[in-house]
This record gives C-alpha cells, sequence and structure tokens, in this order.
C-alpha cells in the first residue's frame, strides 16, 4: 500500500464549547474556498412552522399549539408502533475519509464530533425511549454515524443535548444527510425546535516543524533528536445527554480503498500518522512504542490504548523521536519525515494521488532529516595508537625479580 509527498500546523476559524449553534461562518470563513474547522448544517424547517420538510410515517404528523410557547410541533402518537419522522438535512453530502474539506462545509470526515439538540415533552405521565440518529437516505441506518437514543419523561417542554463522532465505518453510497427518529411511544410524543448540527473537525498540531538536523555525526555512534509531539489542537466539547464528547484524530498515512464497489467509497486506514520515507541507507527510525509494520512508522494512538488522538480541553498527544542508527561510512545522509491525518492544515500540501503521495485528498506535512557522519577525529586516533604502543612496549618488558621476603621459597 502506498504511504508516500508542506503544511502548516494552525487551522483557522476554530469554534470552542459546546452550543449546538455555534458561530461556524463568523470572520468570514463562509466565502467559498475556505477551510472551515466548524460549521453548522441546518434544519430547515427545525420549528415545524413550514410544513414541508419533514416526512411521517406510523401516525407520525405536525401538528398546531402542541410546541413551546403553543407554536407548531411533531407528535409521535401514544399507542402507535414504529412511529418514524425524518428530515434531510444537506445533499449532496460525503462521508468519506477524504472528502472536500474546503468550500460550503458540508463534508464530515471520521473522528468529526456532530451535536445537535431538540425540544420534548410527554402528552401525559410516562416514560417513552426515542430513538435518533443521523443517516443518509440511501439505508436509514447508522453506520456513518452513532446509534442514539433518549429516554423522555417531563410533560413540559426539556431540551435534549446529542453529540457523537463521525464513525470509521464504511461510506454511504448515498451522498445525503438525514436525521432519522422513532419509537413506538406508550403516550403522546411531542418534539419541537429543532437546531442545525454543527460538526467540529479534528485538528493537527506539531509542536516544531523545523527540520531535524542531527548534525555532524562520528560514525558508528547512535544518536536520537530532541521528541516532538503531534496532537489534536481541536479543543471543541459537545454534550452528549450529560456526558462530554471530543473529536479524534486520526493516523492516514496507509489510507487505501479495499476494493468493494462502488471505487472510492470504501476506504480504511492503519491509523499510521508518521513515516520515515526516502532514507536510501536505512539509518534513521523511530523509537516508538507504537509502531506500525516496523519502526520507521508510527501509530496515533491514545492514552487509553485506542487508536486515535482525543481532542477537548485535555488533547491527546504522539510522541515523534526520530533516531540515527550507527553508520559505519562517513557521508551524508537524509530522509523525510511524513505526518498524515484525515485533519487539515493550513498551508497543506493537498494530495492528488500522484506516485509518491498519499491518499488523494488528504492533506500531508514533510520534515526534512539529515545528518553528516564523520570519521573518527584524527586526534582521537592518535591518542589510541599512542595508547596501543604503550601497552605492547610494557608487554615486552621482563618481569621485575623476586626479593628476600617478598615471596618464594628462601
Amino acid at each position: 500500500m502506498v504511504r508516500n509527498g508542506s503544511l502548516g500546523l494552525f487551522t483557522i476559524g476554530r469554534a470552542l464549547g459546546g452550543g449546538a449553534i455555534a458561530l461556524a461562518l463568523a470572520g468570514g470563513l463562509a466565502a467559498r474556498g475556505a477551510y472551515l474547522s466548524t460549521f453548522t448544517t441546518p434544519f430547515k424547517d427545525g420549528g415545524f412552522e413550514n410544513g414541508t420538510d419533514w416526512s411521517y410515517s406510523s401516525g407520525a404528523s405536525r401538528v398546531s399549539g402542541q410546541g413551546v410557547g403553543g407554536s407548531y410541533a411533531a407528535v409521535l402518537p401514544g399507542g402507535g408502533t414504529n412511529c418514524e419522522m425524518r428530515d434531510t438535512l444537506a445533499s449532496p453530502w460525503n462521508f468519506r475519509w477524504n472528502a472536500p474539506l474546503e468550500g460550503d462545509g458540508v463534508n464530515a470526515r471520521p473522528g468529526t464530533l456532530y451535536e445537535y439538540s431538540y425540544q420534548a415533552r410527554l402528552g401525559a405521565a410516562g416514560s417513552v425511549t426515542l430513538v435518533h440518529f443521523l443517516s443518509s437516505n440511501g439505508t436509514h441506518g447508522y453506520s456513518q454515524h452513532e446509534y442514539q437514543y433518549s429516554v423522555l419523561t417531563n410533560t413540559s417542554f426539556q431540551t435534549v443535548d446529542v453529540a457523537g463522532l463521525r464513525s470509521r465505518g464504511g461510506s454511504a453510497w448515498d451522498s445525503s444527510l438525514s436525521l432519522r427518529l422513532y419509537t413506538s411511544p406508550a403516550v403522546d410524543l411531542f418534539l419541537d425546535d429543532f437546531t442545525g448540527v454543527t460538526w467540529y473537525r479534528p485538528e493537527m498540531a506539531v509542536s516544531d516543524v523545523s527540520p531535524i538536523a542531527f548534525g555532524t555525526v562520528t560514525k558508528d555512534t547512535q544518536v536520537d533528536a530532541p521528541t516532538r509531539t503531534v496532537s489534536n489542537s481541536q479543543a471543541a466539547v459537545a454534550s452528549d445527554r450529560g456526558t462530554d464528547r471530543v473529536s479524534v484524530l486520526y493516523g492516514a498515512a496507509g489510507l487505501h480503498d479495499i476494493g468493494v464497489p462502488p471505487e472510492g467509497w470504501n476506504l480504511e486506514t492503519d491509523d499510521v500518522g508518521a513515516i520515515i520515507i526516502n532514507d536510501a541507507a536505512g539509518v534513521f527510525c523511530f523509537v516508538t512504542s507504537h509502531p506500525g509494520d516496523d519502526n520507521t512508522e508510527v501509530r496515533l494512538v491514545g492514552a487509553d490504548g485506542n487508536v486515535g488522538l482525543l481532542g477537548g480541553l485535555t488533547p491527546e498527544s504522539e510522541d515523534l523521536t526520530v533516531r540515527l542508527l550507527p553508520v559505519a561510512t562517513a557521508g551524508a545522509y537524509t530522509a523525510t519525515l511524513r505526518l498524515v491525518t484525515q485533519a487539515y492544515y493550513a498551508g497543506a500540501t493537498l494530495s492528488t494521488g500522484q506516485a509518491g503521495e498519499p491518499f488523494s485528498g488528504l492533506y500531508y506535512l514533510d520534515i526534512p532529516i539529515s545528518a553528516e557522519v564523520v570519521p573518527e577525529p584524527a586526534s582521537l586516533s592518535l591518542l589510541a595508537l599512542a595508547g596501543l604502543a604503550a601497552l605492547k612496549r610494557r608487554g615486552r618488558r621482563a618481569p621485575a625479580p623476586v626479593q628476600p621476603g617478598q615471596g618464594g621459597a628462601e
């Protein structure tokens, strides 16, 4: 699989906090061509005032006078079976690992955090479990997002906060994004005021992107460069029914198509985020506890042992320590440290899938590595020779005679 091909570190337009409607388009980021760290996919009729965008089945419907403040609402009637409602939020929509990240902010790669909220109340005392998840129109399933549900008990409107992650599962063949809700309620369930779905893309930060220069090194010497770190700098935290959720940064150097039709939609990664390439002499490697196929690869693994680096207020990081192995032959040695994740970086190189590049649509950062290996200094060589000569002279000396009283028979 191809893991080969510079970029800055800091993304723009980051929105912090867990509010369901983030100002994703603030600061001029709405302009086509800008990268959006955060964006919102709105419901066209989140308050059910228009009555044109939601679809209903098995008795679910739009009603007047039952919403927040006596407005319109949706009702899933008590005693109904598999009452369902669904709304298409965006089409076209792209779920792929290498979905475009520029433009109007309509695509979410795996590891992207999302959140939305709505108002809910029961028509009478009781308890209703409402299933709700993002899906595509083609599958009506939740393979690209999390399966979620809420247990509702209030007879007055309560806010339900929902958050989750765009999953690592196979990409949807249907290029649309919908919210699907269903239940078999014992009592009437009224829903209103759906916010837009706000997305927080993972972001990569690197502690140092300057060249890794070992300088002049004596041959047959092993040297480790100062450790650098890669981390997920997306600080957003969203609330999922009382639980904090954050984005995840994955390694994507080995992203590849698994060959299941349609071509380009079913992609997988081996979680390797850092690789050493262009090392013709094989003299550089990583010092790591998370190697890929060998020590020229580093997988991005969190503190809990799970793949991927969590963002949030206490982001996870992966150490990157490059080692120069002992070299017997003097000369100039070079290589490249390449970082590849599913995230964007300001000033990045966007792969077009050419020979030597990562999978098309990914961004990558190349950091040069260099070392100048020299023979042992002449002064040290002369000292070593002088010491050897002294030992030889000492070895040729006759042993001193034994004096009376100093040992031996008398």
